[in-house]
């Protein structure tokens, strides 16, 4: 493992669904995954809140046994390709069962940097990790510490995109991708919820009220600025579609932002083998100003064109071809998710279009 000195130049990607074909994404685990950036410090397991220790944010009730213990479903401690991505150490999740991929950066409390692993137990259907230090619960689709020394702390959110592998490899051919040798010997490239995000299908270990604005396990990318909350189905994306392309244009929290769709990624939760399923596309929100100027996009046969100087733009916002090539539009945070956990954790969200 390199010294934590070391600093990578180009960003990283995790091949969790290579398997098979460059079209798959980059993320699966058995009921979630927590990627540590870290030297791992124990694997006790989290403990019940003690009196003197703040309250709850969500009811314990509500918090499921996922099945696994602790770390049944190992994170990666040592990742074998570097220790932090451009200096920052990161945790990077997703969670199957709401096909929620997340980064944080880690925080420190008490003078110690946070080291988490996968605590076993879901709230709202949403992995619950733990950090090793306090043995706070912190929801994956909150970034917050709810149960234990820590409840209340928020992590801050990371830029991350769940793509097809082939066009991570394309924008970025000396990216520093993550061994399988990780040390677990776990099936990668197969999906252990095989149709689980089949039409109709019902979400697993959700106790909650279903949202009956979408199906439940409809893929959605959720933005939020301050408290206005929207989220974009991708059928509504997909429907808009030229080619494998689609651009819509929203505002939220007064935000002008742009969000890209491309055909391309291959569903995680489809066939058993991941490479066989079924392609549902990838996305990125992103601010449509740039250098003090506005720009509006559309749809075109190879890429998302702007109206202003007829550039063509690729999934991760950057300008690969025409005047503005070379440039990055700001990404926007976004959260990509079934539509039964995002509506559960925002309940006044918007839907685009609606």
């Amino acid at each position: 493992m390199p010294p934590r000195s070391s600093r990578p130049k180009h960003p990283a990607a995790l091949p969790s669904r290579l398997t098979g074909g460059i079209r798959a994404a980059a993320l699966i685990a058995a009921v979630g995954l927590a990627l540590t950036a870290c030297e791992a410090s124990g694997r006790s397991a989290p403990t019940s809140v003690a009196a003197d220790q703040p309250s709850p944010l969500v009811d314990p009730s509500k918090i499921i046994g996922g099945g696994p213990p602790p770390d049944g479903i190992p994170p990666i401690d040592h990742p074998k390709f570097l220790d932090t991505v451009g200096g920052v150490p990161l945790t990077v999740t997703y969670c199957p069962l709401c096909n929620t991929g997340i980064a944080f950066r880690r925080p420190t409390a008490g003078g110690r940097l946070l080291d988490f692993g996968t605590s076993g137990k879901v709230y709202n259907s949403n992995l619950l990790m733990y950090d090793r230090e306090t043995k706070s619960l912190w929801a994956q689709a909150l970034g917050e510490a709810v149960v234990g020394p820590l409840s209340g702390m928020k992590l801050e959110l990371v830029p991350a995109q769940m793509v097809a592998w082939g066009d991570w490899l394309l924008a970025n051919p000396h990216g520093k991708v993550l061994s399988r040798d990780t040390g677990a010997g776990r099936p990668y490239g197969r999906n252990p919820y095989t149709g689980y995000d089949a039409p109709g299908s019902r979400p697993f270990l959700f106790t909650g009220t279903l949202d009956p604005r979408l199906p439940a396990t409809a893929r959605v990318v959720g933005v939020q600025v301050g408290p206005d909350i929207e989220a974009l189905p991708y059928d509504s994306l997909s429907s808009q579609r030229v080619g494998g392309w689609a651009v819509v244009q929203t505002v939220v929290g007064g935000r002008n932002m742009a969000v890209f769709w491309k055909a391309g990624t291959l569903s995680a939760l489809d066939s058993s083998i991941i490479a066989d399923s079924r392609d549902v596309g990838s996305t990125g929100v992103f601010d449509r100003e740039l250098s003090g100027r506005l720009l509006s996009f559309h749809a075109a046969p190879l890429g998302i064109v702007d109206d202003q100087t007829g550039s063509r733009w690729d999934i991760f916002g950057r300008a690969v071809a025409g005047p503005l090539a070379g440039q990055s539009l700001d990404r926007v945070i976004s959260i990509e998710s079934f539509w039964f956990d995002w509506a559960a954790f925002h309940p006044d969200t918007k839907i685009y279009g609606r």
